[in-house]
């Protein structure tokens, strides 16, 4: 903690999302299938339907921007472990970041209006598509698809321990033990969201590796792929962690052009190189306690 400039560098993002029922469970067809077979139901998975079709329409225009923001969240901050949907942020990205969700809510919006207004042809293409289940299901009224999305942002001010005026009614040894075990938590809630961006950039370069060995095809996408994850290294050490700027340098030098390996032998060493750079990693996790 004490390596952040100020901790109010760092906010807390929480985005809520939800979605409506899109398919439902065939319980008549689960049942037939069970007795024809001799199986107790309850060990045999019930079928679904889909009740909607969700591509190329407003519908899946509505998913995708609301995955969409969760995405744009992850790659601008890190995740708090253990509070999903929750993410750091730095301060100075929080009118960038509002504008891109009061963008997206925007059309959201204007996509559930359309929902709401041609809902019955969406209904009429799910029961021309599952056909003779459709008896077997009972599709949400207008109002009712149109209200089970949600998408909220809310801004959860910094991370930080408890203030000494909360436990007042408590012992002093209490009060300290709490303090202490606050302070460490939240330490260690930012050093965890770090630790995440070495452990996507380990599974890229295990990833990287097996491709390099396997004798598959080698796209540029895979070294791509690996400079996003130096560059987030680089760009979220937010708590100035020396330790990740070594991950860097090791990295740095296996980040090549694809067609530049184009032999067997070319390809094994540069893999020898890039497992040398994830034990780096990997060692980093160790010594930072994650």
């Amino acid at each position: 903690m004490n390596n952040l400039t100020s901790i109010n560098s760092i906010l807390m993002v929480r985005l809520i999302t939800g979605k409506p029922k899109l398919s439902a469970t065939l319980e008549r067809t689960h049942k037939q299938i069970a007795y024809a077979n001799g199986a107790d139901e309850s060990f045999v998975r019930a079928p679904s339907a889909k009740l909607f079709e969700t591509k190329n329409n407003a519908i899946g225009q509505v998913n995708n921007l609301i995955n969409g923001m969760g995405l744009y969240l992850k790659k601008r901050g890190m995740s708090v472990p253990d509070f999903d949907g929750t993410t750091y942020q730095q301060a100075i990205n929080a009118d960038e970041i509002q504008l891109e969700f009061d963008k997206r809510k925007d059309q959201i919006d204007g996509l559930l209006r359309e929902v709401h207004e041609n809902y019955q042809s969406y209904v009429n293409e799910g029961h021309k598509h599952i056909s003779g289940f459709r008896d077997e299901v009972q599709w949400p009224t207008a109002d009712e698809f149109v209200n089970g999305y949600k998408f909220e942002l809310k801004w959860l001010g910094q991370p930080q321990s408890i203030e000494n005026s909360v436990l007042s009614a408590v012992s002093s040894e209490t009060a300290a033990r709490v303090r202490a075990s606050s302070e460490q938590a939240v330490s260690q809630m930012l050093l965890e969201a770090h630790g995440g961006t070495i452990e996507a950039a380990i599974r890229e370069m295990g990833d990287t590796i097996e491709a390099l060995t396997k004798g598959s095809r080698l796209r540029q996408e895979r070294f791509d792929r690996l400079e996003t994850c130096m560059d987030d290294l680089r760009n979220k050490n937010w708590l100035n962690l020396p330790e990740l700027d070594s991950i860097i340098d090791a990295l740095k030098p296996c980040i090549v052009g694809a067609d530049t390996l184009p032999e067997n032998h070319q390809r094994r060493d540069h893999a020898k190189k890039l497992a040398e750079a994830k034990r780096t990693a990997e060692k980093t996790l160790t010594d930072l306690g994650l």
